[in-house]
């Protein structure tokens, strides 16, 4: 009887302490990291607010490669969603929904966690410019429920989430300086020889959107990649990509990521063997991150209208790994060929 009259007093006490911890535990809770760029705010506000670029700077994707993400509806305006499934003790599962766009001034979302555990928030970006020079503030907050207030006297938010938002600044720093540094520099355009070659591919009738984005490029060379290594075919050049479609307006590509190969295949369903004949080109050898290539293209674009020139297939050599050199040095060659 005294045993249980003791294990009485012991679970009373403990539910007390437990409701007295609730009580005094925090409430909410905000995380807020600065950095000052030397860049415009429109080149550091265009990496933030179109969810395909977080790829390039995201402080989870570095930690966790393996997580898989998508997105719902058009990148860059409120509603749009971005949802990821990752490693449980890196990125869990949740998403991100955008609440809130001014463009230049602020990007703002709802964070909600479903797995290790649920959990809601909201964040934004704020941007300012000064003399060419860009201030962004990055803030995560939130209301803690009352029964994890307790917890909360245990766990520093800030010491867990703070040096992911300060790796992430930096990132959008080093990214944001590298795209200015291309975008006032002038791009040489030349008129070239296309070698040609032959390749295997996944011929891709798709998005635009789609196709900016490094899970579109990392499933099909993927594909392609796991029929060279079954039927021990060698690729003998740099991965490509073949661009027979491409209409912004409308949201159509049609597209095809493919592998140089030394010979004719026969290839299995779903893939394509194409091969291209040396051609007159015009090309650009543009240096930095993929998500900057876009001045190239329009500079290219130019050239071929001042000149009254036409072009068919376009082809994109990624010339070396990203993974493997610094950002500035990724190489991206880009031909038209001319009709």
């Amino acid at each position: 009887m005294k045993v249980l009259k003791g294990l009485l007093i012991t679970l009373v006490v403990l539910v007390a302490l437990f409701f007295i911890l609730n009580l005094v535990g925090p409430k909410n809770y905000k995380v807020e990291r600065t950095q000052t760029i030397n860049a415009p705010v429109a080149v550091v506000y265009e990496q933030v607010v179109k969810f395909n670029n977080w790829d390039s700077w995201s402080p989870w994707k570095e930690k966790d490669p393996s997580a898989t993400y998508t997105l719902s509806g058009e990148d860059g305006t409120v509603g749009t969603r971005y949802a990821w499934s990752g490693d449980p003790e890196t990125t869990g599962e949740g998403s991100m929904t955008i609440n809130e766009v001014t463009t230049n001034e602020k990007f703002a979302y709802d964070l909600a966690f479903t797995a290790p555990w649920e959990m809601s928030s909201k964040g934004h970006f704020s941007f300012s410019e000064n003399e060419g020079r860009t201030t962004v503030k990055w803030i995560d907050e939130g209301d803690i429920p009352f029964m994890q207030r307790g917890m909360m006297l245990f766990m520093d938010l800030d010491g867990m989430m703070g040096p992911d938002f300060e790796r992430g600044l930096e990132k959008i720093d080093s990214l944001s300086v590298i795209l200015a540094n291309n975008a006032s520099s002038s791009v040489e355009v030349i008129e070239t020889d296309f070698p040609g070659g032959m390749y295997v591919g996944v011929r891709n009738n798709t998005t635009t959107e789609e196709a900016m984005t490094a899970e579109f490029y990392d499933s099909n060379f993927g594909k392609i990649g796991a029929f060279l290594g079954e039927n021990q075919i060698e690729m003998v050049g740099a991965p490509v990509s073949l661009t027979y479609v491409w209409d912004m307006e409308n949201n159509i590509a049609e597209v095809v990521p493919a592998f140089p190969v030394a010979t004719q295949v026969d290839v299995a369903e779903g893939l394509e063997f194409i091969e291209i004949k040396s051609n007159k080109a015009v090309m650009v050898k543009h240096y930095g991150p993929y998500t900057s290539v876009g001045s190239s293209h329009e500079a290219i674009g130019k050239y071929l209208a001042e000149k009254n020139l036409d072009h068919s297939v376009v082809i994109e050599v990624y010339a070396n790994d990203p993974s493997e050199v610094a950002p500035e040095e990724v190489l991206t060659e880009i031909y038209y060929l001319l009709k």
